[in-house]
């Protein structure tokens, strides 16, 4: 609920648990087959390539929030990724 332009804060989707690892590395990254090579991709770095192109969206007037913008596109590219990810490993599942 936004209440006068302040919004509850996120927790932090790229902090680490010890006990939690690698659900939360499953949350944050995605590993792609490329050319025969583990490619893994941060949402960190995700985020920051999203940030730039929601700057230019919001000079262009594609968007008042820039950064809500760039969270949206972060998780949609992410989303990506991981449907790919899902698909070549079904592909894996197939040849073997």
């Amino acid at each position: 609920m936004d209440i006068g332009g302040l919004r509850p804060k996120r927790p932090n989707s790229d902090f680490e648990h010890s006990n939690n690892a690698s659900n939360i590395a499953d949350a944050t990254s995605v590993v792609l087959d490329i050319k025969k090579q583990k490619v893994k991709i941060k949402k960190t770095k995700i985020k920051d390539v999203a940030k730039g192109l929601a700057e230019i969206a919001f000079s262009m007037g594609e968007t008042n929030d820039p950064d809500e913008y760039a969270e949206q596109m972060t998780e949609d590219i992410l989303a990506a990724f991981k449907d790919i990810q899902t698909a070549n490993d079904s592909k894996k599942r197939e040849t073997i």
